[in-house]
């Protein structure tokens, strides 16, 4: 989904009143979680505010006094829900851009309008016709057609940047080895991800680190049984949802370092010395 725009829903999942991170707030604060969705829906937490300005705008929209309203952020960037800058986590995964895409609902309209007057030699009723009189259960079903076709066209796309992506899945270690094998690197020059995170501001130093420690997570870590059919995508994820918190993105300007991005940088540099020197 585009961060610009204003939309009227937002996709709300069932997994919500059993996730642990919602599970350990307060309730008024899984209040304040649904509310910033709500903001972030409608376009809000996008419009380009100063921080100071942003923080006020979201506890004049949510009701809750200025004196407080930082600690309100602080509690859910602790749980894992929010960035700095009241952006919810995962957004991007779970709201679909065909949810709110204009054009590709004009094409699904259009394509089903043409399966529709090919079966019954082109008389179709005006409720049939997408004439505004759609229930709110056919918008549902739709959208969910759309995400379908998204999905194919997204994994036909990602298929042809690695070794692995969408054949079988692997381990990242075993990944890795095919790629060294094919001489190609592990995320691709032409993968999205590596736009988003020159658009986003995020440095070459900030992408290494978090590559480093998802590298050293999924191949030595806890995570180095796991095993996906399409590595950069996962990676992709990584860097989307902050998984380490190594930086943190404000309105205007680049990205800057977290105290966790700091702390990591100095480890991988102090590894990387430590290996000249050898």
């Amino acid at each position: 989904m585009s961060n610009a725009g204003s939309y009227p829903w937002f996709r709300m999942y069932s997994e919500f009143l059993n996730d642990p991170k919602i599970i350990a707030l307060a309730f008024e604060d899984q209040r304040h979680f649904i509310g910033l969705l709500a903001l972030k829906c409608d376009g809000t937490l996008d419009s380009g505010a100063a921080p100071d300005l942003m923080d006020r705008i979201v506890a004049q929209r949510m009701w809750i006094d200025h004196a407080v309203i930082r600690e309100v952020k602080k509690r859910l960037v602790a749980g894992g829900l929010i960035s700095e800058d009241w952006q919810p986590l995962g957004w991007e995964k779970r709201q679909m851009r065909s949810d709110n895409s204009t054009a590709r609902v004009a094409k699904h309209r259009e394509k089903k309008k043409q399966a529709e007057s090919g079966n019954d030699g082109g008389n179709v009723s005006g409720n049939e016709a997408g004439n505004g009189d759609e229930t709110f259960q056919q918008r549902q079903g739709n959208g969910l057609e759309e995400d379908k076709e998204e999905d194919k066209e997204r994994e036909t796309r990602e298929a042809s940047r690695s070794p692995s992506a969408a054949s079988k899945s692997i381990t990242l270690k075993t990944y890795l080895a095919e790629c060294k094998a094919q001489n190609v690197k592990p995320i691709p020059e032409d993968h999205h991800i590596r736009q988003d995170m020159t658009d986003a501001g995020i440095s070459d130093d900030m992408a290494q680190i978090a590559w480093l420690r998802f590298r050293e997570e999924h191949t030595t870590g806890l995570r180095k049984d796991k095993k996906y059919k399409d590595w950069p995508a996962v990676f992709a994820n990584s860097v989307r949802d902050r998984w380490y918190r190594f930086w943190t993105v404000h309105a205007d300007g680049p990205a800057q370092w977290t105290s966790e991005g700091q702390q990591a940088k100095r480890v991988a540099d102090a590894a990387a010395a430590a290996r000249e020197a050898a």
